[in-house]
């Protein structure tokens, strides 16, 4: 048989075959390495003495469908310094029965699918592909730090029910995320933020200019206290929903009220979502329930008049202003709903109207945070935070 194709397709310039069985799903590969010396791994000298020959079995690359095994003949050197070794060929993972691509390969199907699926398809027992998914995908100290002057904080619940939450931060910048964190705790994010020195000698808290979170207390001071050059900015998302909760518990008092009355169904997105987005037909749908309660369409005028301000691209200072004479007219109405929100943007309204300074949202940690529910989905809940960490930033890669 003409070996030359064999060698052609495995592409590696060291080994020659000297001849290959085919069977019903596998195809075996018997060659041996070209090299004529090794180096000691005890005394790092080259030997050319050989004491023996041996032959390992590895895994690679399937070939049109079939399992490659590679009966590889190699040889053991006789040192000078007494030591017997063999010189393992660097395209061979060290300790190892399968080759690097190999092992490469088993790990991008590892991605996006469960291990045990990737066993199933590349027949290799689900424990070798675990170690080998999760030797490719350490992940690394600070390196991601480095640079990132805008940051957002966010939390995600890891085991739902538990109130075991973890921390994601993100590089708002470029959408990245930096790091994942095992706990939202105060005390131990603060510790976190202290012990990062970055490669120019500079602590990262000090490095970052812009901050932006939600509005949850711990997160706040946090940025505050520990970030002395960072302004900043509660997530826009966040007063979004704020306000959308004073429309739809206005609708959901109205449907209690009048039980019949079919205008005030099936318009909670309607009310959520930009005049401006609304189809026509959508538009005479959510007018018509505005027509019947005057309350419901006082609302949300205000509440589109809010966020009015925010879409305009106004000086701070002007912008202020905005807030200010929005306010007065809200509290004018004296609605119950309306007024929580009021006393939620008077407790908040540095971090909200920093947006006017720095136009910044905490929406990419969000759609992060989807990544998140992603890996969880397809990883079975896993409870391994370091585990679940290693899949994360592999999936993101």
């Amino acid at each position: 048989m003409d070996t030359t194709v064999y060698e052609l397709l495995l592409n590696l310039p060291e080994l020659k075959v000297e001849r290959v069985e085919l069977e019903n799903k596998t195809i075996r590969i018997y060659c041996h390495h070209l090299n004529t010396s090794g180096m000691c791994p005890v005394c790092q000298k080259r030997s050319i003495k050989v004491n023996q020959y041996t032959t390992h079995i590895v895994r690679d690359l399937n070939i049109s469908g079939r399992e490659v095994y590679l009966h590889l003949r190699l040889k053991q050197y006789e040192c000078t310094c007494g030591r017997y070794f063999i010189d393992i060929p660097d395209f061979i993972e060290p300790n190892k029965s399968h080759t690097k691509r190999q092992s490469k390969w088993i790990f991008e199907l590892s991605i996006k699918q469960p291990l045990s699926e990737v066993g199933a398809l590349t027949n290799t027992h689900s424990k070798t592909v675990e170690r080998i998914f999760y030797e490719h995908s350490q992940v690394n100290g600070y390196e991601r730090y480095e640079g990132v002057t805008q940051l957002g904080i966010d939390e995600f619940s890891f085991r739902k029910g538990k109130k075991d939450y973890i921390c994601v931060l993100t590089n708002l910048e470029n959408g990245e995320t930096i790091d994942i964190l095992q706990t939202r705790q105060k005390e131990a994010l603060i510790a976190h933020f202290q012990s990062i020195t970055l490669k120019n000698g500079v602590l990262f808290k000090e490095q970052v200019k812009i901050a932006s979170c939600d509005f949850w207390g711990p997160f706040l001071d946090i940025i505050k206290n520990e970030f002395p050059n960072a302004t900043v900015i509660g997530d826009r998302f966040h007063w979004t929903t704020y306000i959308n909760n004073v429309l739809d518990a206005t609708r959901k008092a109205l449907r209690k009220e009048f039980p019949k009355q079919e205008a005030f169904k099936s318009i909670k997105w309607l009310l959520f979502k930009q005049p401006d987005q609304n189809t026509e037909n959508e538009t005479n749908v959510l007018q018509n329930a505005l027509t019947l309660s005057p309350i419901l369409e006082e609302l949300y005028y205000m509440k589109n008049t809010f966020i009015a301000i925010f879409e305009c691209q106004f000086n701070y200072d002007f912008a202020i202003q905005q807030v200010n004479l929005w306010l007065e007219q809200a509290k004018n109405l004296k609605n119950e709903k309306l007024d929580e929100f009021i006393k939620f943007l008077e407790r908040q309204f540095e971090p909200i109207t920093n947006f006017f300074k720095h136009p910044v949202s905490n929406a990419c940690t969000e759609g992060n945070n989807n990544l998140l529910r992603t890996v969880k989905r397809f990883t079975f809940n896993m409870t391994n935070f370091e585990h679940f960490k290693a899949r994360c930033f592999a999936y993101k890669a």
